[in-house]
Parts: structure tokens; sequence; C-alpha cells
């Protein structure tokens, strides 16, 4: 589940981490990249070498025999290794590329550029062969029977990556993405509850998302994970899973066990609805208007854990904003407009994670659901409701927090066996 976790916060996060296209896409991938430190190189070197080769074949035998096809065939047979370079560094990228996570079909793309580029290159070294051995009669003749032949095979190669390169390419995105489209995921920023509910309905599923569970085990906990396994242990030399939740190798890993207990569902809740208050509180601290409603007494579920970088923000809070860009935009309204936008965005954690068939719907308690659902079924009653305030709104989802960290707490010692 590399990587496919933080999609499930926000759809439009990707990792570089994760990614070979994108870790890859200021070297690999870029034009001028490829064309200083391969290309241009390549061709120097070569034109060198055949410069050189015909040079010397002049000075060291007579212009007659220069002439001579049969040694000119010599001197590029000479020079045919600096060709096969290409054809190896092809085929080394052909290699390396994966097929996962391959949207636009570089890998298929590069089998069918590098059998096409050894054929070509088979038949340019079996013609210069053919014409390098001496021949005494009808040498014309077959000089041009196999000139022909070579000939025809090199336009067909170049007429058929040019044709896989466009045609083949373009038809495999059309067709991938004909078949996406009736389950691509676009978030609806409004409080609409039908819209909302769709959005959800197109997700994958959470058995979809595990279907091929990765394991792990003391290999997948690098360097820097074990440095820091006594800074997070408790008095007992027990790793405790606040601290593993806040470490970035711990969190992904713990992601990982909770998908092969098909329980992704929450984490993930407990994710947003940290960043849920979180956001809040930054609002009320940065907000002259709401510091009345700050009690420095407050246990604050997203103190007690410190969310590692490698998780996104939640695109149902933060829309895609930055944290500041979100703080000052907030800073600039009154009290009634930031309860209704903060109503809305937990509605829509509402809809994700506690309504009635949601999807990632949580396994919290009875009393705990129906509070919730009391409150936000009817959105309109909710959007209305005046009793909801900042400070209500700041705890709501605790009682869920607290179900959900004891939860995690039954998966957290398996993981530890």
């Amino acid at each position: 589940i590399n990587g496919k976790w933080q999609q499930l916060i926000d759809p439009n996060h990707i990792d570089s981490s994760y990614n070979y296209f994108l870790k890859y896409k200021s070297t690999r991938g870029n034009y001028n990249w490829f064309k200083t430190r391969i290309v241009i190189p390549l061709l120097i070197i070569s034109c060198t070498i055949q410069i050189t080769s015909c040079i010397y074949v002049g000075i060291v035998y007579d212009d007659s025999i220069a002439q001579n096809n049969e040694y000119l065939e010599i001197v590029f047979l000479f020079n045919s290794p600096l060709y096969i370079w290409p054809v190896i560094a092809l085929i080394v990228f052909w290699f390396r590329t994966p097929q996962l996570e391959d949207q636009f079909f570089i890998s298929q793309e590069l089998s069918k550029l590098c059998k096409i580029v050894i054929v070509y290159f088979i038949a340019w070294i079996t013609s210069h062969i053919v014409l390098a051995i001496p021949k005494y009669d009808d040498s014309d003749m077959v000089n041009l029977i196999v000139f022909w032949i070579q000939t025809s095979i090199t336009h067909t190669c170049v007429f058929m990556t040019a044709l896989v390169s466009t045609f083949w390419v373009n038809k495999r995105i059309e067709s991938n993405r004909s078949r996406m489209c009736s389950t691509d995921r676009e978030l609806v920023p409004t409080v609409n509850k039908q819209s909302i509910s769709n959005m959800l309905t197109k997700r994958s599923t959470i058995s979809q998302i595990v279907t091929r569970v990765f394991t792990f085990s003391a290999a997948d906990m690098d360097d820097g994970f074990e440095d820091d396994l006594t800074s997070i242990q408790d008095g007992s030399g027990q790793l405790r899973l606040t601290a593993i939740l806040s470490h970035p190798k711990g969190f992904e890993l713990f992601m990982r066990h909770l998908s092969t207990e098909f329980s992704l569902e929450n984490l993930l809740s407990l994710v947003e609805f940290l960043q849920f208050q979180e956001i809040i509180y930054q609002c009320i601290v940065n907000n002259d208007q709401f510091n009345d409603y700050l009690d420095m007494n407050d246990e604050l579920w997203f103190q007690k854990i410190t969310i590692p970088k490698n998780v996104p923000k939640s695109w149902l809070i933060y829309e895609g904003q930055s944290v500041q860009d979100m703080l000052d935009v907030m800073c600039d309204i009154d009290e009634a407009q930031f309860v209704g936008i903060m109503k809305k965005i937990c509605y829509r954690l509402y809809l994700k994670y506690i309504a009635s068939s949601a999807e990632f719907e949580i396994n919290v308690a009875y009393r705990t659901r129906l509070y919730l659902i009391g409150q936000m079924e009817n959105p309109a009653v909710w959007m209305d409701n005046q009793q909801i305030g900042i400070r209500e709104l700041l705890h709501i989802y605790d009682k869920a927090c607290d179900q959900i960290y004891a939860l995690m707490g039954d998966s957290y010692r398996r993981f530890q066996k």
C-alpha cells in the first residue's frame, strides 16, 4: 500500500519517494539531461571514430583501395560497437522502469522500442558483414539486393518506432482514461449531502486497496528508525503507540499493519480528526476575536500525537491550501462565518467516517455514533444549530478519537509481536 493511503486523505497527493517517474523526472525524464549526458557524447564519440577510421584507411592504403567498398564496409564494422551503446542504454532504461504506477505505459513502450531497435541493429550489422565479404561475380547485384533489404528494414523500423511512440501510446492512454472515468474521484467543496456521498461512493473500497498486502520485517526499519527507538520507549522499554505514530517510518509501518487487519480506516480517521482539531485551535490562537475560547487546561488530541510530515493534509479540511493560507483567511472573518466553515468541514468528515453505510465507517461506541448522527444527520439542521460553537467543534470528535485509539491499541500489540 506504499503511498496509497496518503491519497485517501488527499486524492491529489503524490509522494515522489514512492513514485519512480517523479523521482527521476528531472534526470532521466528530462530531455535536456538526456541530450547532454547521452545523445551528444555518443554523437561526438561516433563522429570522431568514424572520421579517424576513414582518414586512417586513406593514409595507409592508396586511394583505389580506400575507395573499395569492401574496405569501407570493414571500417563500418570496426565502428559498429559504437552503435550498440544506444541499444544497451535503451534496454537498461526499460529494465529499470517499473510497470506499477505506469499510467503512461512507458515500460511497455520501451519494451516495444527495444525490440524494434534490436531488429534494426541486427539488420544493419548483417548487411555490412555481407557487403564486406569479397565477391567476384555479380557483386553489384548482390550489393544492390543487400542494400535494398537493409533499407526496407530500416524504413520499417523507423515507421514502427514513430507509430509506437505516438499512435499506440495515445490509444492506450485513451483506453485507460475511458476505463477510469467511471471511478474518478472528484471532491466537491460544498455541504450538499448527496454530492459528497456520491464522491465517497466513487472511492475504491478498502478491500481493493489492501488486495496487495506488503509484508514487512525489521529490515524495513531503516537506520534512522532504529536510532530513534531509545527516545520513543517508555519506562519498561516498550515502544509507545503515540511515539510510533509520530515517527514517519513508524507511521508507515503501522499503516501497513492495519491494512493486513482491514482496519485502515481507524488511523485514517484519527489523522483527519486531529487535523480538524488542530486547525480550529490554530485559528483560535491566531484570531484575537476567538481568544475567549482558549483554555490552557484543555487536553487536545492533536497535541498528544505529532503527525509526521509524510502524512498529507486532508483535502476535506484544507481543500489543497497550505496551513498558513487557511489561517490567513480565517483571521479575516467573524465568528459566525468561521463556525459555518468549520461545520461544513465537520460534516464532510461525518459523511466519510461516521454516517451509516459510510465506506470508511469506523467502529465507535453506540452512544458516540448516536450523538454524532443526531447532530449531523440533517445538514440543514446541523448548519442552523446555534448550540454548536467553536468549543463544541473543537471537541466534537474527542470521544471518537478515544475509542479509535483504544481499538488501535489492540492492533498495536499484535504489531509489536
